[in-house]
């Protein structure tokens, strides 16, 4: 039967025989390349490069790549990074705190604010929306130009979690990629969901994409119900314990005026008080030490 098929294809048989035996060696050499990798990097790469077209497949090879995450949780990985859980709050005993400061929507005061951390020499961390970085480009590189932190906030300030896996990764991905170029780096490993919203799935997402989810211990509530005074503020944050404040990390947001006025006394008093305000990479890294 081999015989007469290729009598009657005569030289289409050869040619998909030579096609079918180089194809054949191709993935031979892939399979020979894969072998000389460690899991854990080849199943990131392919979550990070399929997704982007094939969406769907992002459940699947994100739930593979944990299962090898947390296989060695704690262990260097290939990609010389480490799987961290949420960061709540630093450690005390150090009276470090860390202000942070969420950009999702409005600019107006943020010169004011940038102003008061020049005026104290204090760096923070800010967590930017890829749609904030997009509209405001020119605030987005004052925040750089002052030597801040930078952290991603997602694309357009959604709720992650009523969102599906492949668009929570295109939220990340696309803020990164809005940032970047004005940072002149990605933003991982530093991660904030929108509104704080976040479950298991959206922090098993954001660490598939090397990214560890940074919370707070204490909320200025800046943008909580009714407008709040700049002394509201002043007070919501003052008039916290030593046991409180070390260690802490405190949410603010960019677009309230009230912030930007009460955060000239705030800095004053913390100060007065022999705490240090430190970025949040800092805050980690003296938790892990």
């Amino acid at each position: 039967m081999k015989e007469i098929v290729k009598r009657a294809l005569g030289p289409f048989y050869l040619s998909g025989e030579i096609i079918a035996k180089k194809i054949l060696n191709g993935l031979n050499e892939l399979l020979r390349f894969f072998a000389r990798w460690p899991r854990a990097v080849l199943l990131n790469a392919l979550i990070l490069e399929s997704a982007a077209f094939m969406p769907s497949l992002l459940p699947g090879l994100e739930t593979a790549k944990l299962g090898s995450l947390n296989s060695q949780r704690g262990s260097t990985l290939g990609l010389g990074l480490r799987t961290l859980s949420e960061v709540v709050r630093g450690a005390r005993g150090r009276r470090l705190i860390a202000l942070t400061f969420d950009a999702g929507d409005g600019v107006d005061a943020l010169p004011e604010l940038l102003a008061a951390l020049r005026n104290a020499s204090v760096k923070c961390t800010f967590f930017l929306t890829g749609k904030w970085v997009q509209r405001y480009p020119n605030s987005a590189k004052q925040i750089v130009a002052d030597g801040q932190e930078i952290g991603n906030h997602g694309w357009s300030h959604s709720d992650l979690t009523t969102l599906s896996d492949g668009d929570i990764f295109r939220e990340i991905k696309r803020a990164d990629a809005a940032i970047q170029p004005i940072y002149g780096r990605s933003t991982r490993p530093l991660f904030r969901a929108p509104f704080g919203a976040r479950n298991q799935r959206v922090l098993r997402v954001a660490e598939a994409l090397e990214y560890r989810s940074i919370y707070w211990s204490l909320d200025s509530l800046d943008s909580v119900g009714l407008p709040k005074s700049s002394s509201f503020i002043v007070a919501r944050i003052t008039a916290q314990p030593d046991q409180v404040l070390d260690g802490a990390i405190v949410l603010f947001h960019v677009g309230n005026e009230s912030t930007a006025r009460a955060l000239p006394e705030i800095l004053r008093i913390l100060k007065a008080r022999h705490f240090e305000c430190v970025v949040i990479s800092s805050l980690i890294i003296t938790f892990q030490n």
